[in-house]
């Protein structure tokens, strides 16, 4: 059950990689969220790899976060710029959107999967009492994380003919605020964790 539960909680937060998700779905339809919904099956085995060498090299973990914000601050703002830009008009050009490569930069680029791992998802799978129950957590937990930005995906497209002109506009700038928001944080954060003795 745990599993199930941290798995839609992390699917439904707000963060990048969702902002992200509506944009490109409101940008150039569902196919291109489908395909940032299943970021987190390709990106999260080496976050979770990453996450048990970084404990294991503890002394630096912090700076090692930092330049990980940092880094995804920059490319966070550079989502943004793009969305915050956007011209209604030449939305639909035919243009490759590139969902999957930026969502993988995205989520590869935010310290808070790494963080989760390091903090929730390690030591729940470490007290899981064997192998067979932290398996059953991880598929519950990635069924849940993935199905929920899929049911998120589908209800952005069936709302997206409802949005025009305008409305659609300022939509995809106020996630390309959104976006700006979550870079500003990853650079505090980050240069906290870089600066802090």
């Amino acid at each position: 059950m745990l599993g199930l539960a941290l798995g839609i909680t992390a699917g439904l937060s707000p963060g990048p990689l969702m902002a992200f998700l509506i944009s490109q779905t409101l940008k150039y339809g569902g196919r291109e969220g489908l395909k940032i919904s299943v970021v987190p099956l390709l990106t999260d085995a080496p976050v979770i790899l990453a996450s048990v060498f970084i404990l294991d090299k503890l002394s630096g973990f912090r700076t090692v976060l930092g330049v990980i914000s940092l880094a995804g601050a920059a490319y966070i703002s550079f989502l943004a710029y793009k969305n915050i830009t956007v011209d209604a008009g030449r939305v639909y050009r035919p243009d490759v959107p590139g969902s999957l490569k930026k969502g993988i930069v995205t989520n590869l680029l935010n310290p808070h999967p790494y963080l989760f791992w390091m903090t929730i998802g390690g030591p729940v799978i470490a007290g899981a009492g064997g192998v067979g129950r932290g398996m059953v957590f991880i598929a519950g937990f990635y069924i849940f994380l993935v199905g929920s930005k899929l049911v998120l995906t589908a209800v952005v497209c069936r709302t997206k003919k409802f949005i025009r002109g305008g409305i659609y506009t300022a939509a995809v700038r106020i996630l390309g605020l959104m976006l700006l928001a979550f870079a500003f944080i990853f650079a505090r954060d980050g240069l906290k964790m870089i600066l802090k003795p």
